[in-house]
This record gives C-alpha cells, sequence and structure tokens, in this order.
C-alpha cells in the first residue's frame, strides 16, 4: 500500500493492484479510444491525452470516496484513510452508521456525486467546441462517471446500492443484523449473475476482454457480499456487549500513550473494529488515564463462543 496525501486531512492510499489498472486504462484510451475519435491526431497526442483522462477518471474515483468519508464526518464517524485499488476505492470507516438514515446518506453520498461530475461534463462539454480533443476528453470523463454510478448502485452489498438496500431493509423493520443478512444474500446473487454473464458471453461472442472484466466484478461482488455478511453477524452479536465484558488484565508495563485504547464502557465491536483494520494484536482499555485491561484476538473468539452458546441454550 502507498500513501499518496491527505484529503481533507484523510489519508489516501492506492493498492498496488491500482497500478495495473491505472497502465490498462491509459493505454486503452491511448491505443483505441483516441486514435477512433481523433485519427488524424498524431500518436503522441494520443498518450499525452490517455494518460490525462485516466487521471481524471480517478481523481472522480476519488471525489466519490470523499463524499462518503465528508458524509460519514458529518455524523460523527472517523474516517481513517481512503484506498483505491482494483476496482475503485474504498472509504475506511472506524465506527459504522448508528441509524438507518446515515448508513443510507453516506451510501448514496458517492453515486450522487458521480452523477453531478457526470452532468458537470457533459454540460461543459455542450459550451466549449475547441479545441475538439477537450471536446473528447469531457465525453469520455462524463461517461466514464455514469458508469461508475450505475455500478456503485447495483444491489451487491457492500457496494453503494447494496449499502443503500440495507439501510431500507434496516429501517423498515428496525433490525440491522437481518437487513445485513438480506442485503447480503442479494449481493451474492448479483456477483454470481454478473460472472455468469460475463461467461456466457464469452462463450457466445467471443468478447473476451469485456468478459473476463465481468466475470471478475462479478466474482468480487460475490466475496465483498459474503464478507460483509460475515462482519453484519459478527457486529450483532458484539454490538451489545461492552469492552469490560471481554477485556482481559491489562498487558505488562502498558502505558497510555502506547498504541490504540478504548474505554470499559465503548462496544466490543469498537474493539474487534481497532483489531481488524489496523492489525495490533492487543488494545489496551484505559479508564481515568490508567491501563484498567485489554483485549486481544483470542479474547473476542471466545466471547463470540461464548454467545453463540447461549444462543444455542
Amino acid at each position: 500500500m502507498i500513501i499518496l496525501g491527505r484529503a481533507f486531512g484523510i489519508p489516501v492510499r492506492v493498492a498496488r493492484s491500482w497500478f495495473i489498472v491505472f497502465a490498462l486504462v491509459a493505454c486503452s484510451l491511448a491505443l483505441v479510444y483516441f486514435p477512433r475519435a481523433l485519427p488524424a491526431a498524431p500518436a503522441m497526442a494520443h498518450w499525452a491525452w490517455g494518460v490525462a483522462a485516466a487521471v481524471l477518471l480517478f481523481a472522480s474515483l476519488l471525489a466519490h470516496e470523499l463524499a462518503h468519508a465528508l458524509t460519514a464526518h458529518h455524523y460523527g464517524i472517523r474516517v481513517e484513510s481512503i484506498t483505491l485499488h482494483l476496482l475503485g476505492g474504498v472509504s475506511q470507516m472506524v465506527e459504522e452508521p448508528p441509524t438507518p438514515r446515515a448508513e443510507l446518506l453516506i451510501a448514496a453520498a458517492g453515486p450522487v456525486t458521480s452523477i453531478a461530475l457526470a452532468g458537470l461534463a457533459f454540460g461543459s462539454r455542450a459550451l466549449v467546441d475547441r479545441p475538439e480533443w477537450m471536446v473528447v476528453v469531457l465525453g469520455y470523463l462524463g461517461a466514464a462517471n455514469v458508469v461508475v454510478a450505475v455500478f456503485n448502485l447495483l444491489p451487491g452489498y457492500p457496494l453503494d446500492g447494496g449499502r443503500i438496500l440495507l439501510a431500507t431493509l434496516w429501517a423498515w423493520r428496525g433490525q440491522f443484523g437481518w437487513a445485513t443478512r438480506v442485503a447480503s444474500t442479494i449481493g451474492r446473487i448479483s456477483g454470481l449473475t454478473l460472472a455468469g454473464f460475463g461467461a456466457a458471453n464469452v462463450a457466445s461472442t467471443g468478447e473476451i476482454v469485456g468478459g473476463l472484466w465481468l466475470v471478475m466484478i462479478g466474482i468480487f461482488v460475490y466475496q465483498s457480499a459474503r464478507d460483509a455478511g460475515r462482519l453484519g453477524e459478527i457486529r450483532e452479536r458484539l454490538a451489545p456487549l461492552e469492552v469490560e465484558q471481554i477485556m482481559g488484565a491489562p498487558p505488562a508495563a502498558a502505558t497510555v500513550g502506547d498504541g490504540q485504547s478504548l474505554g470499559p464502557h465503548d462496544s466490543a465491536w469498537l474493539a474487534f473494529r481497532h483489531l481488524a483494520d489496523t492489525g495490533t494484536r492487543v488494545v489496551r482499555v484505559v479508564q481515568d488515564g490508567r491501563v484498567v485491561g485489554a483485549v486481544d484476538r483470542q479474547g473476542l473468539k471466545e466471547s463470540l463462543a461464548r454467545r453463540d452458546d447461549e444462543h444455542v441454550a
């Protein structure tokens, strides 16, 4: 993972897979899109425009994720980082949205931003007729943002559309766990459908590149929905518990200034997120400036096991 910088105080990172996608997008634009749109232009110009359009595309993806992050900040949710990866980006929120309304607005902020960027690009293209390459770039940027918005609105939890579905179900039944299970199931079905459609497209038309992209996206949606569903189940079991109910003895020679810390009355789910998101092995529990306990991975596993036993009993 490479840190690009900060946006509104939030670290922006890129996964190594991002560089592969950036290169593929730039090459596709330089070798196919711009030569078809502007055949009289020299190859060097095609490459310059291709790289510029790819940069603008990923700037749009960053704006999409920033919209999620800033809306989360509005609800008091801290965003640890924004990561751009193979198929887009993700905002790493430390806490989960507290209400269905917060979940819905945070999820919807990204697609709304992408649609607004598409409108801005298409509107600018309508007002500008020279130079011709700028008109073409604006057309590409508008179409790309429409695709980003539509893709993210698929009901494949944890895509934005899936999170909007989860928020709607949560508000309807008032049960986060049930809403998560339903949204996760629909997300897995959506992923399998996309992958199947991609495979059928390869078999029937021979369109290997487009078909394989659909298969890869479908697998990504399926795996993400499955993992998000598991996290939802863990949250449902841990959220009612306080940290003091699962903490063990303080670590030896612990000081308040070292690493992450939680309060004894914080949610056990927050402890799980700290351990999972930061890779920390132990989270200290601090009260009145004094370390009173610690939570580790084994303690969390035992707490989950006890909760399962209580449900069975």
